[in-house]
């Protein structure tokens, strides 16, 4: 991905100069799954030339889920309590991991607008084709403008120790971290629109699969998250599909890689998102 666009840190309020800020974390989540090497495998997805193509590579742990997020003050000072070796899964982790996955949705919005922008500048393109981009710029910016709210929203739960609803799930696979930001709305009976935000995020936690799924404690997040999530024939929400969909945001050790099947592997490297035969199971199964 192109990293031409100008970033500051996403804490409030600061201008600083980002570091490479880990999504997931290097030592508590990405190390267990890398080899010798220190390497762990995931998607590199073509944003510039072909968003819908996707390259299997073996990436260093020092850069794998890393972008330009935190200035190095608040990258320590906001997620140190939570990377030390006495993990635990509290309020606290999925309030700061949440806002994390965060602030790389935004990164990535800003990026793809970026590069439609360089593309509408330079590329040689018909009446429609303009009309088309002008449209994907605007809809990336409006969608930076409502999460860089919602950033606000999280960063005020974090330091007034509130918390986020969450659920947590037992997955079976082992050998796979996870982190995205599932975003959609809603309309009650009364045609009120609620946004919803969810956050997914998968880890192997003492040797077990977690997966941690967060949303804003109100009222009717969390009856969506109930309802629409749990009782999953009502929204026909799939695990698989949403990871297969998102498969840049996963990563997972070349053991687990290697105990697919053949044709397990084609289909997990399709690049048209096929749902395969049960990567990683559905939640309620």
């Amino acid at each position: 991905m192109s990293t031409n666009a100008n970033y500051e840190c996403f804490s409030s309020g600061c201008s600083a100069e980002p570091i490479n800020s880990h999504e997931i974390s290097k030592d508590l989540f990405l190390k267990p799954l890398a080899c010798k090497n220190n390497k762990v495998l995931m998607f590199d997805k073509d944003f510039a030339n072909n968003i819908n193509q996707y390259k299997l590579k073996e990436i260093d742990i020092k850069s794998a889920t890393c972008f330009p997020g935190f200035c190095y003050e608040h990258d320590v000072s906001i997620f140190s309590d939570i990377e030390n070796k006495n993990f635990a899964l509290n309020d606290d982790f999925v309030n700061k991991q949440s806002f994390r996955v965060l602030a790389k949705e935004i990164y990535i919005q800003k990026q793809q607008s970026f590069l439609y922008k360089e593309k509408l500048l330079n590329g040689n393109y018909s009446f429609i084709e303009r009309i088309v981009l002008k449209r994907l710029i605007f809809l990336h910016n409006k969608k930076i403008r409502l999460y860089k709210k919602t950033l606000k929203k999280l960063e005020n739960l974090i330091n007034t120790n509130k918390s986020l609803y969450y659920i947590v799930y037992d997955l079976e696979p082992k050998g796979i971290a996870f982190s995205k930001m599932m975003y959609t709305h809603f309309r009650d009976r009364y045609i009120f629109r609620h946004n919803f935000h969810m956050f997914i995020n998968i880890f192997n936690v003492d040797d077990e699969t977690k997966c941690i799924l967060s949303v804003f404690n109100d009222e009717a997040s969390r009856e969506i998250i109930k309802q629409y999530l749990i009782k999953q024939g009502v929204g026909n929400f799939s695990l698989n599909r949403f990871i297969l969909q998102n498969k840049e945001r996963l990563v997972f050790s070349k053991k687990y890689y290697d105990s697919l099947s053949y044709v397990d592997q084609l289909e997990l490297k399709d690049d048209n998102n096929r749902i395969g035969n049960g990567f990683f199971p559905n939640l309620l199964e």
